[in-house]
């Protein structure tokens, strides 16, 4: 209940969301909320642990982020934000977190992480992948952490993806993760299907890689999230 329900319609944007969890609830977590007709602010997030308690500390994660959306503009300072309620209120849990604002107008985006995995942006017109890896503290430990923005431009044919580390860690049986250099590959060989079918086809080739049957058998929360630039 504390996740999105349909995605916002947002004009020069196509959104795809999937959200997995590996137990009937789960600590994973994204928000993506509406912030004018061409302006979108997008959160991810996975808290450490698995169950319920890992998503009553999402379901505050959804309530700080939510408290923040006037400052949006500026990522990092969503996150130091959120660090400070969080600090204290969940025990030896902690959460990492990637928050970002895309304007389709002036087709930039900003993004912050605070111990995420890094969000890839792939630019066609380049043939050319970037990472996304400012990156801060963990959420939660630590009351003084610091983070900070990138800038970069969003322009049509580019798309992002944002995703929790269930994907690069679902595991063979021989012990190989998915790994980054996995998912990039895939990035840059589906540039031209949809977002829709990117995250669909994507999930194929995890239950491929790990030779489970379906998502209660990965082992981990798994979440991402696609937007391409139109």
């Amino acid at each position: 209940s504390i996740m999105p329900g349909n995605l916002p319609s947002i004009e020069g944007l196509d959104l795809a969301a999937r959200y997995i969890p590996m137990k009937a609830v789960a600590g994973d977590f994204y928000g993506i909320e509406l912030i004018s007709n061409r302006q979108v602010g997008i959160l991810i997030a996975d808290v450490s642990g698995h169950g319920v308690g890992a998503a009553l500390i999402a379901s505050m994660i959804k309530a700080a982020f939510s408290s923040q959306l006037q400052h949006i503009l500026d990522p990092a300072n969503v996150l130091s934000a959120m660090n400070r309620i969080l600090h204290g209120k969940i025990g030896n849990n902690y959460a990492t977190a990637a928050c970002m604002f895309i304007d389709a107008d002036k087709e930039i985006i900003h993004y912050a992480g605070a111990g995420h995995p890094p969000g890839f942006l792939w630019k066609k017109s380049e043939q050319k992948m970037y990472e996304l890896c400012e990156n801060g503290l963990m959420l939660g430990p630590f009351r003084d952490a610091s983070y900070s923005n990138i800038k970069m431009p969003f322009r049509t044919g580019d798309r992002i993806l944002l995703y929790t580390d269930g994907v690069i860690e679902a595991e063979k049986k021989s012990g190989d993760l998915y790994g980054y250099d996995s998912l990039k590959n895939f990035i840059k060989t589906h540039e031209n299907v949809s977002v829709q079918s990117f995250a669909d086809m994507l999930l194929r080739d995890l239950y491929e890689w790990t030779a489970k049957p379906n998502v209660d058998s990965l082992g981990d929360d798994l979440t991402m999230i696609l937007v391409d630039k139109i």
